[in-house]
């Protein structure tokens, strides 16, 4: 990352005297500046904990990128401004550590480095005047409008808010420099290390106005939607699909009223013992509507309310409850937020009538789960968990080959290292958790990195965090030269039998052992790529002698699986697969693995959605691609149930939108139309297609300098190939008879028959 150059010597500025600690608080930051025709503003701005920005009146932008412990982030922002007066206005609001269940504090993504709000802005303009914080004065005020209130359905998010916009009222007073911001002598550390932003500034759509209920009528008429006084009312309004915005509320008069906004993913329906549960998302007869609401209350006259942070809904809820004055609401608009994601591959025809449903539904959950981090689920948490996040960073690079949130990722799980070596789970995160599993997959993403971009740099900075990593398994090789007694959340995967999501075993666990055999190999390959081919060895070795004891211990010969259990005859499908990933025994040893996987079926503990993509590749390491097909039929449950977005697991789902469960996004281009690198950093590009079950298949896949579209079609055991080329690199077709050509040349169209 690179340290932001503050050569015009702004400071951070807070509201003078009265800094109230530990509390939600909301400070507004205000200048105003005379602009000559042809004067430009750039500015460069951070903030604790987040800023809105407004310029004359109209919202903008929104930050500063979330950073971490030890890093604060500055945006670039270009100010739109008008010749003559413009106002400059900064809403920042300060989010509390948070130290007991007692509080109200922000997001748990939200790390904060200051107990209050405080701004700072390094102006870089054409203009002769300077609007650099603690140069040129500010006026603050502190605003009384919110008060947070506690978030019980989604706690981690923080708080919801209650709004009396009768506290609008600003008492504007200059800022004062907060002398105790400044860095400090004999190398301590400064409470804000300052650096560039590391990813661009998210998109901020139009506004769009939700003018209908979700069966299709009209809300708000060309008057508005008028509610008399003294009554009650409820009306549900539908944004069309699972989207993630900036919500706002408009009206007039209505002083005395109570408004709430409901956010919800989906209704509810009560099953056959009366229990509300998720079905059909959409509305029905007898649709039961929960979410978390914000309050307003209005004061009389006409009045526009937003909520600080963006909202996760399909459907939103109005409750109103009016006093003695009717209230007129003129419009609800909600403006979309998220990543400038630019997909690049496609799906052109599909005969599987499965294939473009989930891919859409697919995309749609990503770029919902794609802020300034990569996310678990918009709706409940927003943080970033490294095994759900090693999978978006690959549906990132098939689906846009961007490069740059992964690149962020992976500084972002290496600052969050303990003294210990192991990685933490979530991170940036306020409370700390760990996984120890999870932090085996950071090496994973480490590896496809590599592997997208050829930056050996990269696996040089990060190559002695990746081995602490492994040395923290390594010092718990207790059980009988088997890690054991991992501590913390020993957690694998969301199965029924498994509370918690933890095996039920004492000592040491099949599947931990699994995982870190092939995380030894895939360190191995690391170490070689980089000329450490001692280490790699090392690594070889470890790798050899863990796979040996857990044959020793947990292969049952007599049902030729292993075990996840030592002691006891407990076999699940992920033991299975990691043996396989990690390289257990020969070829025929592991084929007939996943032959028994496949004829168990149901026997065998099941892999959820994100461990899915690791059953595929298992199957496809072993030539038995064609058994995936009957894996998608968890995907093809998921339209039938009017989701827009992948749910966190196939049926009765906490959260709608999850895009662990996003593996279209991969299998599509790499393995359905077969694009895919033979070699770190695409030197060349492979097109093998493997799903050859389909019978014919045809889109466009992301490569980095371009796309290459592909078609292809089997006919009487014979694939006859058409690819078109949108790239420089050569790529080298590899056809099912094991026949190769190679091709190169921007907008040739090759046919290559067997």
């Amino acid at each position: 990352m690179r340290p932001i150059e503050n050569t015009l010597g702004a400071s951070w500025i807070a509201i003078r005297g009265q800094r109230e600690l530990g509390r939600v608080d909301t400070v507004l930051f205000q200048k105003q500046i005379t602009v000559r025709e042809g004067e430009t503003l750039t500015v460069r701005v951070s903030a604790c904990s987040r800023y809105k920005l407004y310029v004359n009146g109209d919202f903008i932008a929104f930050g500063p990128c979330k950073g971490g412990d030890g890093y604060q982030f500055f945006d670039t922002v270009e100010l739109p401004l008008k010749t003559g007066e413009n106002e400059v206005l900064f809403e920042v609001v300060s989010f509390p550590h948070v130290t007991n269940g007692s509080q109200v504090g922000g997001p748990d993504w939200a790390v904060s480095l200051a107990p209050y709000a405080a701004l700072a802005v390094i102006g870089e303009s054409s203009m002769e005047q300077n609007i650099s914080t603690g140069i040129t004065a500010w006026k603050a005020a502190r605003c009384a409008v919110m008060t947070p209130v506690r978030n019980t359905t989604a706690s981690w998010l923080g708080y919801t808010e209650h709004a009396d916009l009768a506290e609008s009222a600003v008492n504007w007073d200059d800022a004062e420099v907060c002398e105790d911001l400044f860095a400090t002598f004999w190398g301590v550390m400064e409470r804000f290390p300052a650096y560039e932003r590391p990813i661009p500034m998210l998109e901020l759509h139009a506004p769009k106005a939700l003018t209908e209920s979700p069966r299709g009528e009209a809300v708000f008429s060309g008057d508005g939607l008028i509610i008399g006084a003294e009554s009650c009312f409820t009306v549900d309004l539908d944004a069309g699909e699972e989207t993630t915005a900036f919500v706002t509320l408009c009206g007039k008069g209505g002083k005395g009223a109570e408004i709430r906004i409901r956010y919800a993913e989906a209704y509810l329906h009560k099953n056959k013992d009366g229990v509300p549960e998720k079905g059909i998302r959409t509305p029905g007869d007898d649709g039961i509507f929960e979410g978390f609401a914000d309050e307003v209350l209005p004061c009389g006259g006409e009045f526009s309310y937003s909520p600080f942070w963006f909202r996760t809904f399909r459907y939103i809820r109005l409750e109103v409850k009016t006093g003695a004055e009717p209230l007129t609401l003129s419009a609800l608009t909600c403006r979309i937020t998220r990543y400038p994601l630019v997909p690049v591959t496609a799906v052109k025809e599909d005969d599987s009538g499965f294939i473009r449903d989930i891919w859409d539904i697919s995309l749609r959950t990503l770029r919902c789960c794609m802020h300034e981090t990569f996310e678990d689920c918009p709706y409940y948490e927003q943080m970033q968990y490294t095994m759900d996040t090693r999978l978006q960073m690959l549906f990132v690079y098939r689906t846009a080959g961007d490069t740059r949130m992964p690149m962020r990722t992976l500084y972002d799980y290496h600052a969050s290292q303990l003294p210990s070596g192991i990685l933490q789970s979530r991170y940036p995160c306020n409370q700390h958790q760990v996984i120890p599993a999870f932090s085996l997959h950071w090496i994973f993403m480490l590896r496809d990195y590599f592997w997208q971009t050829g930056d050996k740099t990269v696996l040089r900075t990060y190559f002695g965090t990746m081995d602490r990593v492994l040395g923290y398994f390594r010092d718990h090789r207790t059980d009988g030269g088997l890690a054991a007694d991992l501590g913390y959340w020993e957690f694998i995967d969301w199965v029924d039998d498994w509370q918690g999501g933890v095996p039920d075993c004492k000592g040491a666990e099949g599947n931990h052992n699994m995982v870190y055999a092939y995380a030894l190999g895939v360190a191995a390959e690391i170490a070689r790529a980089l000329g450490y081919d001692g280490i790699a060895a090392d690594y070889e070795a470890e790798k050899a002698e863990v796979l040996a004891l857990l044959y020793e211990r947990f292969y049952d010969k007599a049902r030729g699986l292993y075990r996840y259990r030592a002691d006891e005859e407990k076999f699940c499908q992920h033991t299975q697969v990691w043996a396989v990933m990690a390289g257990a025994g020969d070829d025929a040893f592991r084929r007939a693995l996943m032959e028994r996987v496949y004829e168990a079926g149901d026997a065998l503990l099941p892999c959820s959605f994100p461990m899915q993509f690791y059953l595929f590749r298992a199957y496809e390491s072993v030539g038995m691609y064609e058994k995936t097909e009957a894996l998608w039929e968890l995907w093809k449950k998921i339209p039938p149930q009017a989701l827009t977005t992948i749910p966190e697991t196939p049926i009765g789902a906490r959260s709608d939108c999850h895009a662990w469960g996003s593996l279209m996004l991969y299998e599509y281009p790499a393995k359905i139309l077969g694009v895919q690198p033979a070699e770190p950093g695409w030197k060349t590009v492979l097109v093998k297609p493997v799903a050859l079950y389909l019978g014919k298949a045809e889109g466009r896949a992301c490569v980095p300098d371009g796309s290459v579209d592909v078609k292809w079609c089997m006919t009487a055991g014979r694939m006859e190939l058409t690819l078109t080329l949108d790239t420089d690199l050569p790529v080298r077709a590899e056809m099912p008879d094991g026949s190769v050509q190679t091709i190169q040349g921007r907008g040739k169209t090759v046919v290559i028959a067997e």
